[in-house]
């Protein structure tokens, strides 16, 4: 080679130079060539005085540099003014940027009057054009630095933009590019031989392999044009419904997106239903890419597809380094790196272990742990918490947040996993404010088991070495550490562009580094280097610029490059220390810290439910008992074998407790008289029905006699108990019960009878609390805490984040619209970050009298609101389902709206019967406003089609209207095309393991096969043959195949059981049953304006409500439901009476002489509380006059003046002749 670059070290160039010329000297570039006998130096200044600097004393220098150099030598030497380069290189910058990404081909046509001040490059740009390139143009921006450092030694281009309008460009851009159309008439050419279609081969998985097609052009993604046949690889981030046309094909279209920051939409016309792949799958694909004028953006229309490996980085280093710091999603708001990708990344690197960091909590532990299970890398568990440095009196005053530093904590053993679960509950509980706070004396007090790292900059030393601190200071801080920790310079190159920082230049950060490496050495602490994660790769940056965006942060777009390195990239970034030093701190240090670590389970196994003593003999003796005493003594076989088989599960594995937890619950709620309503699939235990747990009988139909005992059970008839034909005792001539709904253990606890019971339970909404307080009486407050809940981004807050920075990043301040495929890929970017924590409804979790929660959970307050009094797991309650128990005890409305009828009319609930024809008729004729489960539109379409006769009809509809993609474009077509009966469609999960067993097929296998379906998985091509060689039809087989979610027949069962009680109540109590629906479900939610103006008035403000159409708010679509109802009452001649001061109630519609009168919070505009007040109040003491209504309550002058303009006051005087304001 003939001419080669040097880069000369500062100190050399300094001595070359000279100091009074150095100092003038940004940059410089020295190159020799061999050939021409010639040394060229140039120099690069940015000052003014460059022109007049003397280099005569230069070229000696420079040959004492090469003592070998022969004597005829030529030496050039240059001072160049940089800036005047900056336009110079422009051009040679835009022919790079248009060879960068295919969405840059055009951007010096929509480019003009470049201009160049110092070091920043003034460009205006066409505003719709930079909306197309906007999400790399900070890679663009890196693109420009590099090369004008390489060409003119500036090292920090600036790009400083305004924007023209390129309306009629584009314009002209997409028509130049839009599809030629072929003439329609064109002279007949003789056809060419066919070819055999080339299809691509499978993908083995073992590599990438690339389809035989020849006639598909290999590109990346961001270099697609249209007009082109393509083969390219991506992800599939976002994959749309899938729709049927007219001519019953499919439309399948989903979004891929590469590891190069770019996307593309893929469409294929199929003759098949089921996708191609599932989001996450990589995907290569062929096909013809066109301007697609439904999407407005360039498609590829698929020909051929197969699934193909991940295209990700190396990690070629032979010994590999260990990440100690990475945020996860659970970072809220601030970081995207999803857990699974992460470890897959960490493990196919060949790493041996990883850590997750984030900040404050511990949230990302149980996903973390199976991740690196499925993937055999050691997990590290740790977290970057937030200490306070200050005066523990002042952590939540404005002048305490100063103190805040950050602090690594690494797990190391199981004591040290408990003690940083109690870390995070203090700070969260005690110390949060703004952030949870860990106090130094905390520290000390749970240090055990843990290995605690210096962080970042925002860490204590790096602080202290900041500020300059006292030896003394930084020694003590030192001293508090098991290791110190340095990062990537690029990490904290914010600090130069802050006033606040004497931070100038990327030498005074890696001076700062080499301080701590120092610092090191001399007290004999490891240090190491970490990245410091937020995403994983270089590119999603872009994702977490959008979250910073929202959060308000004003340098949002200088994005660090906080990616997850390679180990040849981490000692890259330390090029500046020797390479063994280097080697020292990247790999072997983090090394050795890994495996001081063992191996952490974070929630620990087992299950450890609570005791009650005696449980299991006292819920067996229950079950006997009430068993006997409703069939007799000895029991008919059929029922005996039934109690035996769940009584063999319920104790051989533990949870006699459970059940017999569950029934004191219910039995204190009867006791108090509310009603208990069980959910999910609690009914199909016949020893919950025996412990009172729940009333839903799943033995199969059958008859007893209350007086003799005698009983008569069927097994093999479609129709539960309820529908079979009245008939009296054959022995005494007693009517018999009619009872039995046919529902099999294992949908409960699974066909091993194995799965912990769910025994969920619907509470009165206004008994909740009191239940709730019970379980803390029964098991102590230490040991109750409510679930807790996390809360992510989902899609449609994703799409307000990114319409937010849109706007924060255009010119003029609006969004500027994105391509679908630009959208969706920067989306699916943040998609999943953690927003916030909360609470299950009515889940509590309780842990054995034996163990703390800190053995398996932290804890802390709901969205971390301290006044919300409830304290709930840290952890989603989801991940402790096989180690805690949940009790799920909701609030509902049945059991508050039974409470209330059985207090009016006086009615025993449980003399209603379930067979009444009149009742059935509401159903049947679609009747059924205001009846829970069959109100809503969607439900009385159902019945309209279905005009249900039999209880068992209603229960295959509730099961059918809560089931996922059950009805719709399924049962709904099968009933209509005559393939199906309401009575053989699939409704309800037990339906298909009763179908398949009696179908011939092995009852374990219809087990497995139901679970599969109800849960969304569809059929295994195994499945699918077993059910045709048992002659299943295909219209069956289909219909599995598109079930989602599946509702279980225990859960309609109940729920079909307390709408039609209070449907019944409609029928022979109408006046009670709209006091009691108003009074419960539309509590707060109508005007009595609306009601009190007689039918007409009414009708014509539903009217104008309808006329809305789809511009209704979501409150106007539930105040038109209540309105609807309200018109039926009066319809049926139930009048509304005003709201009177004295005889209204704050919430409830009272009986008055065959009408309702409207509470006092029916006003619009007078609150809950006040209504209460004046309602306590006005027991206490009659009112006397209208000012002392006021002065009593405290009511201000506007809600005064609504109680007169509504005629509340009746004849209560104003003030005798006082004015009252």
């Amino acid at each position: 080679m003939s001419s080669y670059r040097i880069e000369l070290d500062d100190e050399y160039l300094k001595e070359i130079l000279g100091d009074d010329i150095y100092s003038h000297i940004s940059n410089h570039e020295l190159i020799v060539n061999s050939k021409k006998k010639s040394i060229s130096l140039n120099l690069f200044s940015d000052k003014e005085q460059s022109s007049i600097i003397d280099t005569s004393s230069i070229e000696k220098n420079i040959l004492s540099f090469f003592p070998t150099v022969p004597d005829n030598m030529e030496v050039d030497i240059r001072i160049i003014d940089q800036h005047i380069l900056i336009e110079k290189y422009s051009k040679e910058l835009f022919e790079n940027i248009k060879k960068f990404s295919s969405r840059t081909r055009e951007f010096s046509r929509f480019t003009r009057n470049i201009s160049s001040k110092e070091n920043i490059l003034s460009i205006e740009i066409g505003k719709n054009y930079f909306n197309t390139i906007r999400s790399i143009f900070s890679d663009i921006e890196r693109h420009a630095v590099e090369l004008f450092k390489r060409h003119s030694g500036i090292k920090d281009i600036r790009f400083n933009l305004s924007f023209f309008d390129d309306s009629d460009l584009i314009n002209k851009h997409m028509e130049e590019n839009r599809p030629k159309i072929e003439p329609k008439i064109s002279i007949p050419k003789p056809a060419p031989k066919k070819k055999p279609l080339n299809k691509p081969k499978v993908s083995d998985n073992s590599n990438n392999k690339r389809f035989s097609n020849r006639k598909y052009k290999q590109k990346d993604i961001g270099n697609i044009k249209a007009n082109e046949n393509v083969e390219t690889s991506g992800k599939i981030l976002y994959y749309e419904d899938v729709k049927q046309t007219r001519n019953g094909r499919y439309i399948h279209s989903f979004v891929i997106a590469d590891s190069h920051s770019a996307a593309l939409i893929c469409k294929k016309f199929a003759e098949f239903e089921k996708k191609i792949a599932k989001p996450g799958k990589w995907i290569s694909v062929q096909g013809r890419v066109k301007y697609d004028t439904f999407s407005k953006e360039n498609v590829l229309f698929l020909d051929n597809h197969t699934e193909s490996q991940p295209m990700l980085r190396m990690d070629n280093h032979p010994t590999k380094r260990v990440e100690l710091h990475l945020h996860t999603k659970m970072s809220m708001d601030d970081a995207t790196c999803d857990i699974n990708e992460l470890v897959a990344l960490a493990a196919h690197w060949g790493h041996k272990a990883v850590a997750i960091t984030d900040h404050g909590v511990v949230q990302g532990f149980p996903t973390f742990h199976k991740a690196c299970k499925n993937n055999d890398i050691k997990p590290i568990f740790g977290m970057e918490g937030y200490l306070y440095t200050g005066d523990p009196e002042k952590f939540n005053t404005k002048e305490g947040r100063k103190y805040v530093r950050h602090i690594i904590f690494l797990i190391k053993t199981d004591i040290g996993r408990k003690n940083l679960y109690k870390l995070v509950s203090t700070s969260h509980i005690n110390t949060f404010y703004y952030r949870p706070l860990i106090m130094k004396e905390d520290i000390e007090k749970y240090r055990e088991g843990l290995i605690i790292g210096s962080a970042c900059e925002r860490g204590e030393l790096f602080q202290a070495i900041y500020n300059k601190e006292s030896e003394e200071v930084i020694e003590e801080i030192i001293s508090r550490y098991d290791y110190l920790e340095i990062q990537p310079i690029t990490n904290n190159r914010f600090m130069i562009r802050s006033e606040n920082h004497w931070v100038k230049d990327d030498q005074d950060l890696i001076d700062l580094n080499l301080e701590i490496v120092r610092l090191g050495e001399k007290y004999n602490k490891p240090v190491i280097s970490t990245c410091d994660a937020h995403f994983i790769e270089r590119s999603q940056g872009e994702f977490r610029k959008v979250l910073l965006a929202n959060k308000g942060f004003k340098d949002f777009m200088f994005q660090p490059e906080l990616y997850f390195r390679t180990t040849d990239e981490m000692l890259k970034e330390f090029s500046y220390l020797s390479d063994e030093k280097r080697e020292e701190i990247c790999i072997t240090n983090p090394n050795k810290i890994a495996d001081e670590i063992e191996l952490i389970q974070p929630i620990p196994g087992g299950f450890h439910p609570p005791t009650i003593e005696k449980a299991e003999d006292k819920l067996l003796d229950m079950v006997y008992k009430n068993a006997k005493e409703r069939y007799g003594d000895p029991l008919p076989k059929i029922v005996e074998d039934r109690i035996e088989l769940e009584v063999h599960s319920i104790t051989t594995y533990k949870f006699s407790t459970l059940f017999y937890l569950a029934h004191l619950l219910v039995g204190k709620s009867l006791e108090d008289g509310y009603l208990v309503g069980s959910r999910g699939s609690v009914g199909s235990s016949v020893v919950a029905r025996f412990s009172n747990v729940t009333e839903v009988n799943p033995l199969p139909p059958h008859y007893v006699c209350k007086n003799c005992k005698y009983s008569e059970f069927f097994e093999n008839i479609d129709i539960v108990g309820v529908d079979l034909d009245d008939k009296d005792c054959p022995k005494c001539g007693e009517k018999l019960i009619k009872d039995g709904f046919n529902i099999p253990f294992q949908v409960f606890m699974g066909f091993e009878g194995d799965k912990i019971p769910d025994i969920d339970l619907n509470f009165s909404g206004e008994y909740q609390s009191t239940i709730h307080k019970y379980v803390e009486e029964l098991f102590g407050k230490d040991n109750t805490f409510k679930a807790g809940t996390l809360s992510m981004l989902k899609e449609g807050q994703c799409a307000m984040y990114l319409k937010k920075y849109l706007e924060k990043i255009s010119p003029d301040g609006e969004a500027q619209e994105l391509p679908r495929s630009e959208q969706i890929r920067l989306m699916t970017g943040f998609e999943g970050v953690k927003k916030t924590t909360g609470q299950h409804p009515g889940g509590i979790i309780v842990v054995h009298k034996t163990k703390e929660i800190y053995d398996f959970s932290p804890v802390n307050f709901p969205a971390n609101k301290k006044n919300s009094g409830v304290i709930t797991t840290h952890f989603d309650y989801h991940v402790m389902d096989e180690q805690l128990v949940k009790l799920d005890m909701l609030g509902h409305d049945d059991p508050t709206i039974i409470k209330h009828l059985v207090e009016m009319t006086g009615v025993d609930i449980y003399t209603i019967p379930l067979d009444d024809k009149k009742t059935m008729r509401q159903f049947t004729e679609v009747d059924s406003n205001a009846i829970p489960e069959f109100g809503t539109h969607f439900v009385k379409n159902m019945l309209s089609e279905t005009h249900p006769t039999k209880f068992t009809e209603l229960i295959r509809i509730s099961g059918l209207s809560h089931g996922t993609d059950v009805w719709t474009n399924n049962a709904q077509d099968l009933i209509k095309e005559g393939n199906a009966e309401l009575a053989t469609v699939i409704s309800v999960r037990d339906d298909i393991m009763n179908y398949l067993i009696n179908m011939e097929l092995e009852k374990k296998q219809a087990f497995t096969i139901m679970e599969s379906v109800r849960k969304g998985r569809g059929l295994t091509p195994e499945m699918e043959k077993a059910m045709k060689d048992k002659n299943v039809p295909d219209w069956y087989i289909d219909s599995c195949k598109k079930i989602k979610y599946m509702f279980p027949k225990a859960h309609a069962v109940a729920y079909v059981v307390m709408a039609f009680r209070i449907a019944w109540f409609k029928v022979y109590y109408p006046l009670e049953f709209y006091s009691a629906y108003f009074g419960v479900r539309a509590f707060n939610s109508v005007n009595s304006t609306h009601l009190v103006n007689g039918k007409e008035y009414l009708e014509s403000v539903i009217n104008n409500l309808k006329n809305l159409g789809n511009e209704m708010t979501t409150t106007e679509k539930n105040s038109l439901g209540y309105l609807e109802v309200a018109y039926e009452a009066m319809e049926r001649g139930i009048e509304f009476l005003e709201v009177d001061i004295y005889k209204s109630h704050y919430s409830r519609y009272l009986r008055e002489e065959g009408k309702l009168r409207c509470p006092l919070t029916s006003l619009d505009g007078l609150g809950e509380k006040a209504a209460l007040k004046i309602v306590e109040e006005r027991e206490e003491v009659p009112f006397k006059t209208q000012i002392d209504l006021a002065k009593r309550c405290g009511l201000n002058k506007n809600v005064m003046n609504l109680l007169k303009e509504k005629n509340c006051f009746g004849e209560l005087p104003e003030d005798n002749n006082l004015q009252l304001f």
